[in-house]
């Protein structure tokens, strides 16, 4: 991979670089964040895609939100070493799992995913890649949604 600071500095820009951005290593660690709630067998499709990764995260993490119909952690056991699973004390909804996570993670960056959605395999190394280049510190790229009731994709 190239260097992000390197290619955003070989561009004429007027635009100041965020000190932030400036200090980041080439390839910023990333940890990566899955929040999850009663979708065992989609969250195995979701980490599947974390994994096939190009950039590979530093980290992983899935939030269980007290999800009743199994344990997360014996779901989880197969990937130990691989994925670090936390687990709310009561059900709060997204938001407050993903904070959950964001309290223990080391990377520079961090990627949420939900656990019924997955990446394709460059989405990380797209979005560092995008965020050295614009001067950004918040960075989403294309959503492809597949609708419940019909098969045609559609692109938001």
């Amino acid at each position: 991979m190239r260097r992000v600071k390197n290619r955003a500095s070989q561009r004429q820009s007027s635009l100041p670089t965020h000190p932030v951005i400036a200090a980041l290593p080439p390839t910023p660690k990333v940890s990566a964040i899955v929040a999850s709630y009663n979708r065992a067998e989609s969250l195995m499709a979701a980490l599947e895609s974390v994994f096939a990764q190009t950039i590979q995260p530093v980290e992983v993490f899935v939030v269980d939100d007290c999800s009743p119909k199994f344990d997360i952690f014996e779901i989880m056991r197969p990937l130990e070493g691989r994925v670090r699973v936390l687990r709310n004390e009561k059900n709060s909804a997204v938001g407050h799992s993903r904070n959950h996570a964001v309290r223990h993670a080391v990377g520079d960056y961090v990627a949420f995913l939900d656990d019924d959605d997955t990446w394709k395999p460059n989405k990380l190394e797209r979005q560092i890649a995008s965020m050295g280049d614009a001067h950004m510190s918040l960075c989403g790229l294309g959503t492809v949604c597949r609708s419940i009731n019909c098969s045609a994709l559609m692109a938001l």
